[in-house]
């Protein structure tokens, strides 16, 4: 029963230190580096840098989740899809937006690939780190 509440407790931490971390970047992204600028329209290197604010925010807080919830990363990646989706349930449908439905639904999908890829990359990195722990162990 411990366990189940220690990992619960994990598995929040992760999806919630996760989501921080894409939301802060995305904030510091778009408002800071971007301006506030509408990347719908702007031409091809202001979309180049919105994509970029992305990727970046995405593999960082996948890779945030992924440490936090360092036994399952992806799993943990994967939990900041939930609210994920109810931000952009909220920007497709409920905030006043200035680009199309279409342009936002691929935003916020790239956003989702890049995290679940941050969680990726930490188990990656775990599962190398595992062998390396191992090679270098007596026998």
């Amino acid at each position: 029963m411990k366990n189940r509440i220690v990992n619960f407790l994990v598995g929040v931490g992760a999806m919630l230190g996760g989501y921080h971390v894409i939301v802060a970047l995305t904030i510091l992204g778009f408002n800071g580096w971007l301006e506030g600028r509408n990347l719908y329209g702007g031409g091809g290197a202001l979309l180049l840098k919105g994509t970029l604010v992305a990727v970046v925010a995405g593999l960082a807080g996948g890779m945030a989740a992924g440490l936090i919830g360092w036994r399952w990363p992806v799993v943990a990646a994967s939990l900041v899809l939930l609210p994920l989706a109810l931000d952009t349930t909220y920007v497709l449908f409920i905030a006043e937006r200035s680009s199309p439905l279409w342009f936002e639904a691929m935003g916020s999908l790239a956003l989702m690939l890049f995290t679940v890829g941050g969680g990726v990359i930490i188990g990656l990195l775990k599962s190398r780190l595992g062998r390396e722990e191992k090679a270098l162990s007596p026998a």
